[in-house]
Formats: C-alpha cells, sequence, structure tokens
C-alpha cells in the first residue's frame, strides 16, 4: 500500500539544526561555516534568507537521505498509539 501525506506550513527555524549541513552548502551559510559560525541560530536566519523552493529542496533531501530513520519513527510512534504496522518506505518530493 502507497500512503501521500502532503505536508504545508513548514516552521524551518524549528528544523534549523537538523539542516545545518544543508544550509552550509547554500551561498549564505558557506562563509558562516568556513569561520565556524553557524549555529542553529545563525541557520535558521539564513533559512529565511532563501526562497522557499530551496527550503523545500533542503528538507526533501534531508528526509530522503534518513529514510530509514523516518520510517523507523513512523512505525514507533505507530506502535506508541498500539497500531501494529511495518513502513518500508520514506520518500520526499517537492
Amino acid at each position: 500500500m502507497t500512503l501521500t501525506v502532503n505536508v504545508e506550513d513548514i516552521d524551518y527555524a524549528s528544523l534549523a539544526a537538523l539542516l545545518i549541513p544543508m544550509v552550509a552548502g547554500s551561498s549564505g551559510g558557506a562563509l558562516l561555516d568556513r569561520m565556524g559560525l553557524l549555529t542553529p541560530e545563525k541557520a535558521a536566519s539564513v533559512l529565511n534568507m532563501l526562497p522557499q523552493e530551496k527550503k523545500d529542496a533542503m528538507l526533501a533531501a534531508y528526509i530522503n537521505k534518513n529514510s530509514d530513520k523516518a520510517a523507523e519513527l513512523i512505525m514507533k510512534l505507530a506502535g506508541d498509539k498500539g497500531y501494529k504496522l511495518r513502513v518500508t518506505g520514506v520518500k520526499a518530493a517537492t
């Protein structure tokens, strides 16, 4: 079975710590990263300056890179609620 979930209104600032490696690859974050100054707070500022499409692409890449962890998390959350299921894959696209 395939399940599609659409997500909107993402608070990218709350995800800044997860996205630091990708923010470091952006033009605004690269200099801060080289100076050792790329904190989650500064990453959040850089994220706020990026176009929505770029932020969405970064998050999709992060999810796809960590697909196994995302699947485990979904299964754990479902199990905590008493639901038994096995997630065989998680994929994000923009």
